[in-house]
């Protein structure tokens, strides 16, 4: 499990990832989370050193702590100076994005969930039983709502940062 930074509540976080990751792959057949292992490196009095291995050492993370040198002999595709440090974590790892999209739509479309997309949200706001939307194409009505703005920054967007009625 690759954490960083060290955080309130983010290590909790971080393992209901890993979990839930594994759980959408049940579910969908699809390979979301690929394990390589992670390193985050830097001078040895650098906060990306020195955070990533608070974190880790806080949160009783599986890890190594490794010079430049060792990184370098035992990972050749790196070239780290010398004197810099590294925390080293096994279970660190990436998540195919893409993959993650169509497997969440997927799950949704599973529990009979409407995926409305391309449509530019111009409203929406609270019933008594549920939620209205009106976007450039039409008007919804629904007992629960997700909305993301997509790639719009969220500067950009007149969105706040998750809008979000369940």
């Amino acid at each position: 499990m690759s954490l960083f930074p060290a955080g309130v509540g983010y290590e909790r976080l971080a393992r209901a990832t890993f979990e839930n990751w594994r759980e959408l792959e049940q579910e969908t057949g699809r390979d979301l989370l690929t394990i390589t292992g992670s390193i985050h490196a830097g001078p040895a009095d650098a906060d990306l050193f020195t955070e990533a291995r608070r974190s880790v050492e806080t949160h009783d993370i599986d890890h190594e702590a490794l010079t430049g040198t060792e990184v370098n002999e035992r990972f050749p595709g790196y070239d780290i100076p010398a004197d810099h440090r590294a925390v080293y974590q096994p279970d660190g790892g990436f998540v195919d994005c893409e993959q993650t999209v169509i497997a969440h739509v997927e799950a949704a479309h599973a529990e009979e969930a409407t995926i409305r997309a391309r449509e530019r949200v111009l409203d929406w706001h609270e019933t008594g039983d549920g939620v209205r939307v009106k976007t450039d194409k039409s008007r919804y009505e629904a007992d629960d709502v997700v909305l993301r703005r997509g790639a719009i920054p969220h500067s950009h967007s007149g969105f706040p940062e998750s809008s979000t009625r369940r």
